[in-house]
C-alpha cells in the first residue's frame, strides 16, 4: 500500500520516520461476531503455549510515520530480538518501496535504548554522543535518532521522584 502511495503521491508519502515505541501488554479476550469465535489467545503457529511459559508483559512496536504529510502504518513489533537489526531491515525495506527514512523516533525506554545503541556507528550512552548512522542501504545519507521530549521529561520526573535529588554540572534538583 505503501509503495502505491509514494509513486502515486510523492511529495507527501515519499520522506518518513521510523517510531518505536513500548506498548504495555494485557490479557484480553473478545468475541468476533464476524467469525463467531472468542479471539485474544495465545497462539505462537506451532501448537498450545505451556502454562509454565512466563508470558510478555510489554511489546515493542515500530511504525513509519510521514514527515510531509500525516500518516502512520504499523511496519513490526517484537517482544524480545536484537531491536537494531530489525530497525535497519525496517529502514531498508520501506527504501524499497521509496519511502526514504529520515529519522529514528523513539522513547528512550530502557528497553529500546541498550538494543538501539549497537546500530552502527551510533552511540547515545557514551561520553561521545553520535546520534546519526548511516542508511543501511544508502550510506551517502544519515539517518538520525532523537527521542520524545514528553518521554524524556516523564523519565526525569520519574527519576527526580525516585533518588530525591539529582547532581548535574549545572547544578542540583529536588
Amino acid at each position: 500500500m505503501l509503495k502505491e502511495r509514494v509513486a502515486t503521491n510523492p511529495k507527501n508519502y515519499r520522506q518518513c520516520s521510523v517510531i518505536i515505541d513500548g506498548m504495555s501488554i494485557r490479557k484480553y479476550l473478545d468475541w468476533d461476531p464476524k467469525c463467531q469465535q472468542m479471539v485474544g489467545f495465545i497462539y505462537l503457529g506451532a501448537g498450545s503455549l505451556n502454562n509454565d511459559v512466563e508470558e510478555a508483559k510489554e511489546v515493542i512496536v515500530i511504525m513509519a510515520a510521514g514527515l510531509q504529510s500525516q500518516w502512520k502504518i504499523p511496519v513490526g513489533y517484537l517482544i524480545d530480538v536484537i531491536l537494531s537489526q530489525l530497525v535497519l531491515s525496517v529502514i531498508s525495506s520501506l527504501l524499497d518501496v521509496k519511502a526514504n527514512v529520515l529519522a529514528v523516533v523513539m522513547d528512550g525506554h530502557t528497553i529500546n535504548l541498550p538494543k538501539m545503541v549497537n546500530v552502527p556507528s551510533c552511540k547515545i550512552m557514551s561520553d561521545i554522543i553520535n546520534s546519526s548512522f548511516p542508511h543501511p542501504s544508502d550510506s551517502s545519507q544519515n539517518v538520525y535518532v532523537f527521542f520524545y521530549a514528553c518521554h524524556l521529561l516523564k523519565n526525569v520526573r520519574a527519576a527526580l521522584h525516585a533518588l530525591q535529588e539529582i547532581n548535574t554540572s549545572v547544578g542540583i534538583a529536588r
